[in-house]
């Protein structure tokens, strides 16, 4: 009895690692639920971020943001205000693409949460198809801050890496045709 209790429990938990892994590999062409629950957004921070370490500047106030997989970027969300999403408050990070027609554009500031170059190499990678888009930004004035455009050309799940001066990290967008 407690050999059957055993083996349906593995069989069970077998099942469930099983259909997890194919949730999380949905096709470029399921429908977008299943798109959302496979792509692993980076989490958005909607209350206001502590000062950087060695830094007595804090967030910028009221815009919503990322950390880089490392911690080593902060990423401010400015075009969220501007989008459906300001009120929804999603928990995984959204963009939309270039196709979106709106009166806002994908802004975001990546902050340096250590030492920067001069520029901020951006590399967009599609995780769930086939894509890739890149873009270089020039540090704001007294370094450290990069005012950029994140331009994802097609709906789907992203991870974008930045660099600056050796100093890298990555997050995650589900791009959207709409926002």
């Amino acid at each position: 009895m407690v050999a059957a209790k055993t083996s349906r429990r593995a069989r069970a938990c077998v099942t469930l690692a099983a259909a997890a892994g194919l949730v999380a590999l949905a096709p470029a062409g399921a429908p977008p639920s299943r798109r959302v629950a496979a792509c692993r957004a980076t989490p958005v921070h909607y209350r206001n971020a502590a000062p950087a370490p060695g830094s007595v500047r804090g967030g910028v106030p009221g815009v919503p943001w990322l950390a880089s997989t490392n911690g080593a970027f902060r990423a401010y969300l400015f075009y969220l205000g501007g989008t459906r999403w300001r009120r929804s408050h999603p928990a995984g990070a959204r963009i939309f693409t270039t196709r979106a027609r709106l009166r806002v554009s994908p802004k975001v500031l990546w902050v340096a949460l250590g030492k920067a170059g001069a520029t901020l190499a951006i590399a967009g990678t599609r995780l769930d198809g086939r894509g890739s888009f890149g873009a270089r930004y020039p540090a704001a004035i007294g370094g450290g801050q990069f005012p950029s455009y994140v331009n994802v050309p097609a709906a789907g799940c992203w991870r974008v890496d930045v660099d600056s001066g050796g100093l890298r990290g990555s997050v995650t967008f589900l791009a959207a045709e709409r926002a």
